[in-house]
């Protein structure tokens, strides 16, 4: 069966889920744009799941070589200054690709977006969207549209809960988005399944469904939804985000009607390794280098579960 509505649906959804990501990161300082890193490793995944396919290799072949092409992937994004030839990894790879991950996970679970996107984050993204391309071509040649066309509704849904700005028109969008996805699987089956089934002589027409079995399938699923939603009532945090990630973008448990101190965002410009200059100021008058300083609002006081701007206006003379 040829799913063609069901590769426009696909893509469709992956464009959308990769419109989100716009929302949660920042413009690319330097190098290549992170926005034509994420296409390339859509493009990636679903060309190699594709190909493998197309030319009936196994399924466990297809997978081994998506992942190694994967992990080059990360390790080209990530830590390239210590590969060889831009590919091969050394000693020392593994240990950075490890630290730039730690760096990554810390500013997901507790940095309010827009973040930087750093390399870390774009080389997470860059699993996730390769994930999503191969899983494109492997549900629509193997049988299994749906997982094609909503597995990236279900990726867009997360990160539209690490977004905390209203969302507006996105949810809309969003509804028509599924409903294309599951009206184009639809049309291409019912294309494709095109005839009248007949039984023997004398031949009558075989009728194409029972009336009443939508009905009851849809109250079923009402009553499973009502009755599960209550059951795990209490497995769901109060903040209503999983444990995985803070909800407010601060640590220590906060969550509800937070105001975020803006100058908490001076940590993700100032982990930035781009050499993009802090400050430019110009000294006028005869002053010796020694005798100038710079005062910088920082969160200089702790209370013992956030760190916040002390009361202190008087800033002590540094000692020589």
């Amino acid at each position: 069966m040829v799913y063609r509505l069901g590769w426009l649906a696909g893509f469709a959804g992956i464009a959308f889920a990769l419109a989100r990501v716009e929302r949660l990161l920042r413009a690319s300082v330097s190098g290549i744009p992170w926005e034509l890193t994420l296409i390339g490793a859509i493009l990636a995944g679903a060309a190699i799941t594709w190909s493998g396919l197309a030319l009936r290799m196994r399924g466990w072949i297809v997978l081994a070589v998506n992942a190694i092409a994967i992990a080059v992937t990360v390790l080209r994004i990530a830590v390239p200054e210590t590969t060889v030839w831009w590919v091969i990894p050394t000693a020392d790879s593994f240990a950075a690709l490890g630290d730039e991950l730690a760096l990554a996970r810390d500013v997901i679970r507790s940095g309010v977006a827009p973040v930087i996107p750093l390399a870390g984050i774009v080389a997470i993204l860059a699993v996730v969207f390769w994930t999503m391309g191969g899983l494109l071509a492997w549900g629509l040649l193997a049988g299994r549209p749906y997982v094609a066309v909503l597995t990236p509704l279900v990726v867009y849904l997360e990160f539209a809960v690490m977004d905390k700005r209203p969302g507006g028109a996105w949810t809309t969008v969003f509804m028509a988005v599924i409903g294309f996805a599951l009206v184009a699987v639809a049309l291409d089956r019912r294309r494709d399944g095109t005839g009248r089934l007949s039984t023997g002589l004398p031949r009558r027409a075989v009728a194409r469904s029972v009336r009443w079995t939508g009905a009851v399938a849809l109250v079923v699923a009402l009553g499973i939804a009502v009755a599960s939603s209550e059951a795990m009532a209490g497995l769901v945090p109060r903040s209503g985000y999983l444990d995985w990630r803070s909800g407010t973008g601060l640590t220590g448990e906060y969550y509800g009607s937070i105001t975020y101190n803006p100058f908490v965002g001076i940590r993700q410009q100032l982990i930035s390794q781009t050499e993009v200059p802090v400050f430019v100021a110009t000294v006028t008058g005869d002053l010796a280098p020694s005798a100038v300083y710079w005062r910088l609002i920082t969160l200089d006081a702790f209370n013992g579960q956030q760190w916040h701007i002390g009361s202190g206006a008087e800033i002590e003379h540094p000692e020589d």
